[in-house]
C-alpha cells in the first residue's frame, strides 16, 4: 500500500546575533513571510510569531522516475539570527520506506545529491551571500549550532487515521525512533513514542516525537502546526546557542581568576569589559527566556498551544534554562568576587596611604618647627 505524503525536514542554525532583514532584501530576493500560514477556520488571529523573510532557493517537480513528484528548497531568516532552511518533498511512498527519504539520491541543478549535503551547500552560500547583514558579537562559533526536525505528512484520505496508526503501529514507531522499520522495537518503547497524540476531528492526527513527528490530514491544514513546531525549534537553538556561549566564558573565567592573585591594572581592565559583556548576555538571556515564555500565550489557541508545550517537554526547555540561570550566577558571581577583589586591594592601599599620610605630616611639621626655631 501506497500512502501520499509530504515529508518537511526542518534545518535551524544559529548565524549570529542579529540578522538586519532590511539590508538582506537589498541583498537577494526576499519577502517578507506575512501571511503564509493557509488558516483553519479556527487558527486564532493572535497566531502572531515573529515575521521572518522568506527566500525560494529551489524547486523542481521531478520526472516519472525520478523517486519524489516534487521537491523544493526554502530558507526564512530571522532577526534574531537564526536561519531557518526548510526542504518539502512530495511523493507516493510506502510506510516502510519513509525513513529513506533523507539518504534516498536525486538530481537538482543535473548533480546528484541528498537533502542533507543539498542543504548544507546551500545553507553556506545563502551565509556567505547575506553575510555583511548579520552581526556576530559574541555568538562565533567553530560550527553552525543547528536543530533538525522532521514532520512527516500523510495527504491519503482515510475513514479513521487511528486505525491506520493501530495497523502499522511497529512501522511508524520506528519511523519516529530514527530505526529500520525492521528493528524489532520493545512494547513499552512502541506505546511511549505513540502517547503523544493530538486529533483536532475525527479525520486528522498528529504524533510527536523528539526530532520527528506524523501527521494524517487529507486536507493538507497542517500549515499552522509545522509553524509551531519550527518555533519550539527555533526557541531550542536559541537557547542551546546560549547555553554553549556561557559554556565558553565559564572555560575563560576559570582563567580570569588567577587576577585575583595579581594586580595589573591592564588586566583589571579587561575584567571590567567582561562585566559589562555579562550584563549584554544576561539581557540576551532575558529576552530568550521571556520569549519563551510568552510562546504559548502567543499561540493563543489550545490545541496548538498543546502541541507547543509537548515539544517544549520533549525538549527538555525547563532543563535548559535552568542551566543558563545558572551559568549566568556562575559567571556573575566569578567576576563580581574579583572585581570586589581588586576594589578591596585599592581601598586596602588607599588606607594605607590615608595612615601613613596622617602620621608622617605630623612628624614633618614638628620637624619644621624644631628647624625653624634654630
Amino acid at each position: 500500500m501506497k500512502i501520499k505524503a509530504e515529508i518537511v525536514f526542518f534545518y535551524l542554525y544559529d548565524a549570529g546575533r542579529t540578522i538586519d532583514l532590511k539590508k538582506v532584501a537589498q541583498i537577494i530576493p526576499a519577502n517578507a513571510d506575512i501571511g503564509f500560514i493557509k488558516k483553519r477556520p479556527d487558527t486564532p488571529e493572535s497566531l502572531s510569531l515573529p515575521v521572518p523573510l522568506i527566500v525560494q532557493l529551489a524547486r523542481a517537480e521531478s520526472g516519472p522516475d525520478d523517486p519524489f513528484s516534487c521537491i523544493s528548497l526554502n530558507a526564512r531568516i530571522f532577526e534574531e539570527g537564526v536561519i531557518s532552511m526548510s526542504v518539502r518533498v512530495k511523493g507516493e511512498f510506502d510506510p516502510k520506506d519513509l525513513h529513506k527519504t533523507r539518504t534516498t539520491p536525486f538530481i537538482i541543478d543535473g548533480k546528484e545529491t541528498v537533502i542533507d549535503a543539498w542543504v548544507d551547500t546551500s545553507l553556506k552560500q545563502l551565509f556567505a551571500t547575506i553575510q555583511e547583514a548579520i552581526t556576530f558579537g559574541h555568538y562565533v562559533y567553530s560550527t553552525f549550532v543547528r536543530e533538525t526536525y522532521t514532520a512527516f505528512c500523510i495527504t491519503t484520505a482515510m475513514e479513521k487515521p487511528a486505525d491506520f496508526i493501530q495497523a502499522h503501529r511497529r512501522t511508524i514507531a520506528c519511523l519516529l525512533n530514527s530505526e529500520s522499520p525492521d528493528t524489532d522495537l520493545h512494547e513499552s518503547l512502541i506505546n511511549a513514542t505513540l502517547k503523544d497524540s493530538f486529533c483536532y476531528t475525527e479525520h486528522d492526527y498528529a504524533l510527536f516525537d523528539l526530532d520527528r513527528c506524523l501527521i494524517i490530514d487529507p486536507n493538507g491544514d497542517y500549515e499552522d502546526i509545522l509553524l509551531v513546531i519550527e518555533q519550539a525549534n527555533f526557541q531550542l537553538l536559541e537557547l542551546r546557542s546560549l547555553d554553549m556561549l556561557l559554556d565558553r566564558w565559564l572555560d575563560k573565567a576559570e582563567d580570569d581568576i588567577q587576577i585575583i592573585f595579581r594586580n595589573k591594572n591592564a588586566r583589571l581592565n579587561r575584567i571590567k569589559i567582561k562585566l559589562a559583556n555579562i550584563l549584554a548576555l544576561s539581557f540576551d538571556a532575558l529576552f530568550t527566556l521571556e520569549n519563551l515564555e510568552n510562546s504559548s500565550k502567543i499561540i493563543g489557541d489550545y490545541f496548538l498551544g498543546q502541541i507547543f508545550n509537548t515539544l517544549c517537554d520533549q525538549f527538555n526547555m525547563d532543563g535548559w534554562k535552568r542551566s543558563i540561570e545558572r551559568r549566568l550566577a556562575t559567571l556573575g558571581s566569578v567576576y563580581e568576587q574579583v572585581n570586589a577583589n581588586a576594589n578591596d586591594r585599592r581601598m586596602l592601599f588607599l588606607e594605607i596611604m590615608f595612615i601613613a599620610v596622617c602620621a608622617i605630616f605630623p612628624v614633618f611639621q614638628i620637624l619644621q618647627v624644631y628647624f625653624l626655631s634654630k
